[in-house]
């Protein structure tokens, strides 16, 4: 596990600087890309690349100017993949050399869940694409996936999203999201502080 190479697209938010300090206690070299050097960590053991990857010229420019598209990944975790051109960004570009990768989605399109909320907006909201894009954009995410030649190489990760009236555990504080809080029971293994911001971020060797 020493030494392995780790990539994460979308490295600087609450969820990519719990990721990112884990994996560094644990020896990985972190490479990270993101819109701005947001960084919590007092670790110096990391390389962010600034970019937009919604820019996708600009995105695969600075990519080969930073050489990261062509080595050989140990791991690509994909954190702000939010569609299917996200998705087919990713594994065009990063699919051939990395031995895995991790695409975070949500616990929400989970299908009792979806049921129990169009059950729950019945009468007030259509529950369409139009009015809840997240969700939907992360459907076609993990439909390109499933339907890709490198699905036997990629993993989806459906996060669950924080209890708590709007709070989303990668949305903090940019969008203004409430105060993350942890149910005590749900507690595992360590808890990464913030500032005033706990993340819960349970480790496993699976890279």
């Amino acid at each position: 596990m020493k030494n392995k190479k780790i990539l994460i697209i979308g490295g600087t938010g609450i969820i990519g600087n719990a990721l990112s300090a884990k994996l560094i206690q644990n020896n990985y070299q972190v490479t990270r890309i993101a819109l701005e050097d947001n960084c919590f960590l007092e670790e110096t053991k990391l390389g962010t690349i600034i970019v937009d990857r919604n820019i996708p010229d600009l995105y695969l420019k600075k990519i080969k100017q930073e050489k990261i598209d062509n080595i050989s990944w140990d791991a690509v975790i994909d954190i702000i993949s939010f569609n299917k051109k996200h998705a087919i960004q990713t594994l065009n570009i990063f699919g051939k050399l990395s031995k895995k990768i991790y695409f975070f989605s949500t616990y929400l399109i989970n299908e009792n869940i979806l049921e129990k909320a169009k059950k729950m907006l019945a009468g007030r909201i259509l529950f369409n694409k139009q009015n809840f894009p997240y969700v939907y954009g992360k459907i076609e995410m993990e439909e390109e996936i499933n339907n890709s030649e490198l699905k036997n190489k990629t993993t989806i990760i459906r996060l669950s999203h924080v209890i708590g009236k709007g709070s989303r555990l990668g949305c903090l504080p940019i969008h203004n999201r409430e105060v993350i809080k942890i149910e005590e029971k749900k507690q595992k293994k360590w808890i990464l502080n913030l500032g005033s911001r706990l993340v819960k971020f349970v480790f496993s060797e699976f890279f």
